[in-house]
């Protein structure tokens, strides 16, 4: 994640709530070292189905809320601008 332009490494695992049926509802990402909101405002959707080979994707812009913990300690983050995306390929 890149924060106040350093990256910091998350390498725990994280859970990803989100709904399928409205992709720009808040998702929620959180785990042992962080815990964030993501309101998304725009949904870039993509769909390619042909016969046996598929992709779908919802590539969603928003902007983050929460915390993450870094070697430097505990960071808020507040109205932080990025994106999340769940894609999915059949081949």
């Amino acid at each position: 994640m890149l924060i106040d332009g350093t990256l910091h490494k998350v390498s725990d695992e994280l859970d990803w709530v989100y709904d399928e049926a409205d992709w720009l509802a808040p998702w929620r990402i959180h785990g042992a070292s962080l815990d964030l909101r993501f309101d998304p405002f725009w949904d870039h959707a993509s769909k390619t189905e042909l016969l046996v080979f598929g992709s779908r994707g919802h590539q969603c812009f928003g902007h983050y809320s929460g915390w993450v913990d870094t070697d430097l300690g505990r960071i808020r983050v507040d109205d932080l601008l990025g994106w999340a995306e769940d894609v999915r390929n059949r081949w």
